[in-house]
């Protein structure tokens, strides 16, 4: 018998008596009696020895449902989750509304990003809408900053957060969690030919140059056990914008360990010139967070999950987002049972939160009907914003570029104190790129101390060619069509697939360079020698002394550029020396690499060169971002 499941007495037999006279006896149950005597015959008489037995059976009766109860409180009473309280409505709100509130950072493949329909897709995201479809309400997924997420669940901006999350001390003292979806694996690679040939615990890093890539759980986790403990120096952790560049770095013997997801780990020892030499040593509980005290809903998002698990959902999105196996699934472990309680909120005082409004100019509907624009053409784009959290905005908090195509925007600050719950209508002044396509860009609200926070923000244009007639900005019509642009075949990558996306927007000014046949060399401080990349796949700059301009490709990590024109103005030496090096250095890039430093970001780009004798890739030139 099922322990949770009530006994149910059996009904009435009228035709039964007290008298057991018939062959067929009914079973024996020592807790209930099959005798059932009439209210008007009194019992039969039996003998004492029989009256014995029957007081025997009542005690094993007894002892029996004694011993069941105990059982059940064992199995399933200890280790069950608590009932809600009383006053907990985090279900009953969500039911009610018929909708589910939910933060991620849509900016971390394969979990949560936006496709090339420019719609929010991931692992996550199907997840989550498979986990509300269960639940029999809708989704709805906002797209806010990473570090924002756990101020936009405790103002109660969303009713729960799926992004990546892994369960550490710090989240926990902020909010609850379901249980865990999925289990994050590392994997650490050494370079073909080094004497590393097994990677099992952190200190067999000691010494060790180790990479990592920039604002993981990697980086964390190298800093705080790595670092912090002295197993390696700070100068001994590089730090990098993609994982594939600190992969480069390690195959030309500039780092001896990289550590990063294990999926892309093993996909490079089987590619690249690496050896995957340790794992595991960094698991990533990933699960969804609930804000605290929500157990109503924690148990609903729980059982949805259980049951996506259970019918083969997980599975398929598994291997749809992840490219996973079912024999490659990994199984996330039961939660230990402690005694610990859950760490107690450090008061931090006030709570940034940012809430979008409305668009005040170039409204894209969602990225359903984008404003069309000429190439080349200056626009304005506002949005009205509200201050959702607790903390009053000043004059240093302001609204960043994150991602995307930049469109000549510049960061632009709040101009007088906003209070919570006041809106704020702020502009970017903004240039079309000078080739047809669509263009998107992302933007973020800052805090005083440079920290985003809030909704993630974005301006989405086309850009139309010589035939096309722009619609829904009517000072457009009146901007002649420069000479120079022309229409493609094929529109212009959106920003979040542009494979060099992270080349393009800053201006990166020369910091060294090594001319073909000497040694690294300082540039000279002023002029300086600068180039941009722009989303329409062209490069511009200065040489020092003259502009110059061309097309550039590249897919994320190769790269190719054609200096197609250049000013023809005369500098006094040694300007035009450096000038003249720079041009063909440029000319004969094939790699980068981008590394950010305590100091800022810097760009690395590669050639081959023969040394002594062999061919190998080299560092040619350093830039800065301005």
């Amino acid at each position: 018998m099922d322990p949770n499941t009530p006994y149910e007495q059996p009904p009435e037999d009228p035709d039964m008596s007290g008298d057991l006279t018939s062959s067929e006896q009914p079973p024996e149950d020592p807790g209930i009696s099959s005798d059932l005597p009439s209210s008007t015959q009194a019992p039969p008489s039996e003998p004492e020895s029989e009256k014995g037995k029957t007081w025997l059976y009542v005690l094993y009766g007894v002892a029996a449902v004694l011993l069941i109860a105990v059982i059940a409180f064992v199995l399933f009473g200890s280790c069950s989750t608590p009932p809600p309280d009383a006053g907990d409505d985090s279900w009953t709100k969500i039911e009610a509304a018929g909708v589910m509130k939910i933060g991620t950072a849509a900016d971390y493949a394969p979990f949560e990003y936006y496709n090339e329909q420019l719609v929010m897709d991931g692992f996550d995201i199907a997840l989550i809408h498979e986990v509300a479809n269960v639940l029999g309400v809708n989704a709805e997924v906002t797209d806010f900053a990473f570090q924002g997420l756990g101020g936009a669940l405790q103002i109660g901006q969303v009713d729960l957060l799926i992004s990546a999350l892994s369960i550490t001390d710090e989240r926990e003292a902020i909010a609850d969690f379901s249980n865990v979806y999925f289990v994050g694996e590392d994997g650490v690679l050494a370079r073909e030919g080094s004497d590393i040939d097994s990677i099992s615990s952190p200190s067999d890093f000691s010494g060790k140059r180790v990479g990592v890539q920039n604002k993981t759980a990697y980086m964390d986790w190298a800093q705080s056990t790595l670092v912090a403990t002295g197993i390696i120096t700070q100068d001994q952790l590089f730090v990098y914008a993609k994982p594939e560049h600190a992969v480069a770095d390690l195959t030309i013997d500039r780092l001896d360990l990289v550590v990063m997801d294990f999926l892309p780990a093993k996909k490079a020892a089987s590619e690249i010139g690496v050896n995957l030499v340790g794992q595991s040593l960094n698991l990533q509980h990933f699960a969804i967070a609930v804000p605290q005290g929500a157990t109503a809903l924690q148990q609903q998002i729980n059982s949805a999950l259980t049951e996506l698990q259970n019918n083969g959902t997980m599975a398929r999105l598994y291997e749809q987002y992840l490219n996973l196996k079912p024999d490659e699934i990994p199984t996330p472990s039961p939660p230990e049972a402690t005694a610990t309680p859950a760490p107690t909120p450090t008061p931090g005082g006030c709570i940034n939160g940012m809430e979008f409004v409305d668009d005040l100019s170039y409204d894209d509907d969602d990225f359903t009907d984008l404003p069309k624009l000429n190439p080349g053409e200056q626009f304005a784009k506002g949005w009205q914003i509200k201050n959702s959290g607790t903390c009053e905005w000043t004059t240093d908090y302001y609204l960043g570029f994150v991602r995307g195509d930049r469109m000549g925007g510049e960061d632009t600050g709040v101009d007088s104190k906003v209070e919570t719950g006041k809106t704020l209508d702020i502009y970017v002044d903004l240039v079309a790129p000078n080739t047809a396509g669509e263009f998107t860009g992302w933007w973020q609200m800052f805090s005083d101390k440079g920290i985003a926070f809030g909704e993630t923000i974005w301006v989405a244009i086309q850009v139309i060619g010589p035939t096309e007639v722009p619609t829904n900005t009517p000072e457009a019509t009146e901007t002649p069509i420069p000479p120079e642009a022309t229409a493609t075949d094929e529109p212009a990558p959106t920003a979040t697939e542009h494979p060099a996306a992270d080349l393009i927007g800053p201006t990166w000014v020369l910091k060294e360079y090594t001319p073909p046949d000497g040694s690294a060399t300082a540039p000279l401080d002023d002029p300086e020698s600068t180039v941009i990349f722009d989303m329409d796949n062209t490069i511009s700059g200065s040489g020092a002394c003259n502009s110059y301009s061309g097309p550039f490709l590249s897919d994320g990590e190769e790269i190719d550029i054609e200096i197609e024109s250049v000013t023809n103005l005369a500098c006094e030496q040694p300007v035009m020396d450096q000038e003249l090096i720079f041009l063909q250095l440029l000319d004969e890039i094939q790699e980068y690499i981008i590394r950010i430093t305590p100091d800022g970001t810097e760009l690395e780009v590669l050639a081959e060169r023969t040394i002594d004798d062999k061919q190998e890739d080299v560092v040619i030139m350093v830039f800065e971002t301005e």
